[in-house]
């Protein structure tokens, strides 16, 4: 059995991924993820796509999981792996797992959104994880993080990324980069903050960019900032 995957279409080729049970394996998660998680639709919902994500999970409890994943990054010379496109880091060992691949997989560069930092008990063993120099973990944050538990920890090395629910919903001044729920306008920038390039309804008309090609996410550079009070080009509603 394979346990990392090639990428699908919108993050390339030469990026692998590592997926888990969306909700069961999310500690950290809010009513407002939940609300509009794509790990519970789409090809998720697909038996045998279901099927997979399930025996992952199977996977990452056995002893010989990081032993088998190794194993596979060496064999394939894996170079970039992005964790849980659904799920979440759900227990000290599971993190403790990751921390002993990406030790032994120097060359390979690892990253990843996590809202697990909101469980007290996981984040030291998040910051030992992103202690590696090969790793590169993104507080994930949306409307409710800041109302149960305030800002994220401020963590250098570590960004925060804010999935806006609304149009009009302001962007904390932490955050450095926008995921949107709502993409029918070509928005750049929100409030100062960079929308992900690779959903902001412009990069798509001239051609279609994948987070292969963007590479922000998985490159320890500052993401590009505006004034807050910047609002860039009218916007135009997509048809």
């Amino acid at each position: 059995m394979r346990l990392l995957q090639r990428g699908n279409t919108k993050l390339g080729p030469i990026i692998h991924t590592w997926t888990l049970p969306a909700f069961k394996t999310c500690p950290g998660r809010t009513a407002a993820c939940a609300a509009v998680c794509y790990g519970q639709r789409g090809f998720y919902t697909m038996p045998s796509v279901n099927d997979g994500v399930e025996q992952n999970y199977r996977a990452s409890k056995r002893a010989n999981f990081a032993r088998k994943v190794i194993q596979q990054i060496r064999k394939e010379k894996i170079r970039l792996v992005r964790w849980h496109p659904a799920g979440d880091f759900y227990d000290e060992e599971y993190i403790q797992k990751w921390i002993r691949i990406v030790s032994r997989c120097g060359a390979t560069q690892f990253y990843g959104y996590t809202r697990a930092w909101r469980v007290p008990r996981l984040l030291p063993r998040l910051l030992e994880l992103n202690a590696r120099t090969n790793t590169i973990l993104w507080w994930s944050t949306d409307c409710e993080t800041d109302l149960y538990n305030g800002a994220p920890p401020a963590v250098p090395g570590i960004r925060v990324a804010y999935m806006q629910m609304h149009h009009d919903e302001p962007i904390p001044e932490y955050a450095n980069l926008v995921f949107r729920v709502k993409r029918d306008t070509v928005r750049k920038y929100i409030d100062g903050c960079l929308v992900c390039p690779v959903e902001n309804g412009y990069t798509g008309w001239v051609y279609k960019m994948t987070c292969a090609d963007c590479k922000i996410c998985f490159r320890d550079r500052p993401v590009p900032q505006k004034p807050r009070s910047y609002t860039g080009p009218l916007e135009k509603v997509l048809v």
